[in-house]
This record gives C-alpha cells, sequence and structure tokens, in this order.
C-alpha cells in the first residue's frame, strides 16, 4: 500500500511489536489478607449502565468488559484474553485466545464472541471497527483479523471491549439506536476481574464487586464504589473529610490544580504528580505556508520560547518540560531527544539566516506570522505569551480565533495561516494507530508531517515505507527512533510543555499507581493496594 495513502488515514509513529504485547508487572498472589473496599469520587455520571452511557464504556473496558489487548500500567499495551497476535503484513492478524477464560456467569469465552463483538460494532459503534474488514473464525481458539488499511491491532481492539454473544445473541440490534438502548445489566458481564454489581434508584453511585471467575487469581480490592458529584469542589471535600478514596474522571483524571493547596495541608490525603503524554498547547506548523516551509523560521520558533515561562503561567502544578521529539518518555519507545529550552542566540541566528534568505533588514522590518488560535483561556493565554517571545526576534504573531473545536479545519487557512495552536491529549495520541505522534497539515486533518499533497522529503518517506513494512518488535522500535529523530532534526512541531494531572488519594492505604492511560483502574492498585 502506497506510504502516503496510510498517512493519510492514520499517523503512526510506534506500533506494538507483531506477535508480541509488553507484560504488565503486577503480582496476583499477592494478599494482605484483607479485602478492601474503594470508594472512588467523579464528577462524570456514573450511570447509566447502558452502552449510551461512555463514562460506563470507558470503566467497562478497564476492569469488566476486556478487549483482546488493553491497556497496561507500566507499559501501553499488553495481551489480555488474546494469548497470541502475529502478522505478517500488517493487514492480516492471526489471534489465538487464552485457553482458560470464561464470563463471569461461567459460560465459555470463545472466538464466536469475539467475531459478533465485531458484528454488533458495526451497527451500534462503527467508528471503532472502521478499520476492520473482517474477523473469520478458524476455531474456538484461533482466527483471523483482516483490516481495510494497514494498521496496529492492539491500537483497533483495545477500543473494543468483547461483549457476551450467549446474552447477546437474544438482544435484537438492527439500528445504533436498539444498541444504545441496552441496559440489562446481563449484557454487561464480562472476563475481566471485576463485575457489575448494583446501580442505586437516583442513578449516583455505581458499585462493581470481585469476579470469582477471573483468571488471574483475587484482588486485594474486592469491591469498588463511583459515587457521583454534581461539582468538583464537593467531590474534593468528601475526599478531604475521608467519605472516598481518591477522585476518578476518565477524561480528565485528578483535580483542578486550584484544589492542590487544600490536598497540601491535609493530613489523610497524600499526592502524585502524573505527568502524561497529552500535550496541551501544540505549536505545528503549515507546511503549505511560505514562512513555515523555511526551517531557519522553524528553528528560530524552537529557540526563542521561553518554555519555563510558559509552564509557570499555565500549568505551574501540572506541567513539564517537553523534549524536541515530540514522543513524551510515558509512550513505549520514547527516546532521548533534546530538551525544549529557550536559546536566544541560536534563535536570533536562525532567524537572521531566514531575513538574509528573503532579502530582509534586520534592523527595520518584522516578519508578520498568522497563527490560528484554538478556542479557550489557555490557548489564547499560550498566544499572548509567544506573541511576546517571538517579538525578540523580529517575529510579528497575529491570531485567528477558530473558535469551537467544530469549526477548527477550515480549508481556506491552506495557505494563509503559518502555524497553528492546537493539543493533543494522551489517549488521542495512541487513538491514531495505538502509538502515535501527529500534525496537523494543511487540510486540518491530522497526519504526519509530509502527506498527500504536503511538501515532499525523501528521508521522511523512507521512514514510512519502512514503518508500513515492518513486522519484527526491533524494526518497529527502529523506525519510532528514526521518526522521533526526524521531528527533532526538523523541528515540525513544536509541544510547548506536556501535561499532567494531580492525583490525590487517601493515605490509609498504600501502594497507590496512576496508569497513564488507565488512571487508578491499573491492575497495581487493584492488587497492590493494602491497609496502610
Amino acid at each position: 500500500m502506497n506510504s502516503k495513502a496510510i498517512i493519510a488515514i492514520v499517523a503512526v509513529v510506534i506500533v506494538v511489536a507483531a506477535g508480541s504485547a509488553a507484560i504488565v508487572v503486577m503480582n496476583n498472589n499477592k494478599s494482605s489478607g484483607e479485602d478492601i473496599t474503594l470508594i472512588l469520587g467523579t464528577t462524570e455520571d456514573t450511570g447509566p449502565i447502558s452502552t449510551a452511557s461512555n463514562t460506563f464504556y470507558e470503566q467497562r473496558r478497564m476492569i469488566v468488559q476486556e478487549p483482546l489487548i488493553g491497556f497496561g500500567y507500566e507499559t501501553t499495551y499488553t495481551k489480555l484474553t488474546a494469548d497470541t497476535y502475529t502478522t505478517e503484513d500488517n493487514i492480516t492478524w492471526n489471534v489465538k485466545l487464552k485457553s482458560d477464560i470464561v464470563w463471569s456467569d461461567g459460560e465459555p469465552y470463545t472466538t464466536d464472541d469475539v467475531k459478533h463483538t465485531y458484528e454488533i460494532y458495526k451497527i451500534g459503534r462503527p467508528t471503532v471497527v472502521a478499520n476492520i474488514d473482517s474477523v473469520v473464525i478458524v476455531d474456538d481458539l484461533n482466527m483471523k483479523f483482516v483490516l481495510a488499511a494497514a494498521g496496529d491491532l492492539a491500537g483497533i481492539v483495545s477500543n473494543m471491549p468483547v461483549l457476551p454473544w450467549h446474552i447477546w445473541k437474544d438482544i435484537p440490534v438492527a439500528t445504533a439506536e436498539d444498541y444504545q438502548k441496552v441496559t440489562s445489566k446481563d449484557a454487561f458481564i464480562g472476563t475481566g476481574s471485576y463485575k457489575v454489581d448494583s446501580l442505586n434508584s437516583a442513578g449516583d453511585e455505581l458499585t462493581y464487586v470481585y469476579n470469582d471467575n477471573y483468571r488471574d487469581g483475587k484482588p486485594n480490592v474486592t469491591k469498588i464504589i463511583f459515587k457521583h458529584y454534581g461539582v468538583e469542589s464537593a467531590m474534593v471535600a468528601a475526599l478531604l473529610a475521608g467519605e472516598i478514596d481518591a477522585v476518578y474522571n476518565y477524561g480528565t483524571p485528578g483535580i483542578s490544580a486550584s484544589y492542590v493547596d487544600e490536598v497540601k495541608k491535609s493530613d489523610k490525603v497524600d499526592y502524585m504528580t502524573v505527568v502524561t503524554g497529552g500535550v496541551p498547547v501544540d505549536v505545528l506548523f503549515n507546511m503549505r505556508n511560505s514562512i513555515s516551509a523555511d526551517s531557519n523560521f522553524r528553528n528560530a520558533f524552537k529557540y526563542a520560547v521561553d518554555y519555563d515561562q510558559l509552564i509557570q503561567y499555565l500549568a505551574p502544578a501540572t506541567g513539564a518540560n517537553a523534549n524536541s521529539g515530540l514522543i513524551p518518555n510515558t509512550i513505549d519507545g520514547y527516546v532521548d531527544t533534546e530538551r525544549l529550552a529557550k536559546d536566544s542566540t541560536k534563535a536570533e541566528n536562525y532567524m537572521k539566516a531566514y531575513f538574509t534568505a528573503h532579502s530582509l533588514d534586520w534592523s527595520t522590518d518584522k516578519v508578520d506570522v498568522s497563527v490560528a488560535v484554538f478556542g479557550g483561556d489557555l490557548y489564547t493565554n499560550a498566544f499572548t505569551l509567544l506573541k511576546e517571545q517571538l517579538a525578540a526576534i523580529n517575529v510579528n504573531l497575529t491570531s485567528i480565533d477558530y473558535g469551537a473545536a467544530s469549526n477548527f479545519a477550515p480549508t481556506a487557512r491552506q495557505s494563509t495561516t503559518a502555524v497553528t495552536l492546537f493539543m493533543m491529549t494522551d489517549a488521542a495520541i495512541k487513538a491514531y494507530a495505538g502509538y502515535a505522534s501527529f500534525y496537523v497539515g494543511a487540510n486540518g486533518t491530522l497526519k504526519m508531517v509530509y502527506g498527500a499533497g504536503e511538501a515532499e522529503n525523501a528521508e521522511y518517506e523512507a521512514i514510512v515505507t519502512a514503518m508500513n513494512s515492518a513486522s519484527t518488535e526491533a524494526a518497529k522500535m527502529k523506525c519510532a527512533s528514526d521518526f522521533q529523530k526526524f521531528y527533532e532534526a526538523n523541528s515540525v512541531a513544536i509541544p510547548l510543555y506536556w501535561g499532567g494531572f494531580v492525583q490525590p488519594y487517601s493515605n490509609s492505604y498504600e501502594g497507590w499507581k496512576c496508569g497513564s492511560s488507565s488512571g487508578l483502574l491499573c491492575y497495581e492498585n487493584l492488587f497492590g493496594l493494602e491497609k496502610a
């Protein structure tokens, strides 16, 4: 398949090795001898128990209805119900299931469940399975996934919690509306370490209990209660009062920075600052624009930015200095590229080279640079700081505010806008083929640096070609390294800082961890927490 066709679909930087997946470090046999009930506060709705609830969907794919391959703690992906998955071309994947798996009601788990889950999702959640062309059963434990375009199976099926076909076969699903109306608790039995126990009548408390048919032993945490709070202040007050053990929000984990001082004063609560792969504010250069297409300008911009000042004003409690390779160390395959830091001498020298090449006078001229700004104070404040900083090298940033995300990708800015201020969450990075870096192309779509219709670059094309054909762990990790070094050398995008969050928790328990993908629902907590 043509490499540019792949780029237009997804932005692959790092792919889980074919036929292998990293193992989550856990000790399932460890037990404190005392069962733990963990009470987690959340400002997200806890119910209903239905396919229409995105919050419930995320919770169940973490701990109830396992996907074939899912999120771990120290690594991004680990095999859950899959025993092996192999490929020779990144299109046809051979999957073998583990042989000892049963549903929480004791029924056997087979490839029939997986195939029919795919068929149900084609109707109810088509975007989840959009890159799957077919699922072919070989026998009860073996099957083939045929993808519509070359890609990483782990990144696709991690969003596909498997459904129990022996129950769903009696549920009519002819439309997406049929799927979204399913609320039966039996429809959500799973193979994971927990099962749904109850949702109270008010809909503000959801309980999961240990699945005693789980194959990997009994966790120390045998019950998890989610309590819903309408506002964050009430949730934080409950944490400080000892009414809940930690806070949990899938989309926005932890607490706002404004509550950090309150948490610090408490003798009942400790906290960890968790740096994620999210890029809250990213500078993306439009390679079709004559200014941004010039590497001297891009490098001048990179070294003119005062990253410490940006973190101080935009994310003092949660920000961390980024690297120039666009991949944070929370993503598998990270290599140690240059740390981003202000260097006034380099910035001025690069910009003077730009002035010389364009017959401009350093003492009198300025370069006007149009910047597309995502809506919200975070982006407008970042623009204001960057405007002040870039003025030192005779660059005048002018803002075009596109407001809401739905209005953010007009094709009209293909040549007029030189720079875009955008964002990318850790979850979104992984969603683009499992592991990804990214670039917003001139047409507003997420892609790598030089996609179809963009400027050509032979070095980049060679890396993409190698990635498309890579089928071993060593080959894919080499491509991952090459991509990051390419980004470092070419400065096509600048993560102004890595995002993060403050995760508070009760110190009545010890052993707390926070997974970069699964948050507090990581196996290290479920199997490792002990009463202090």
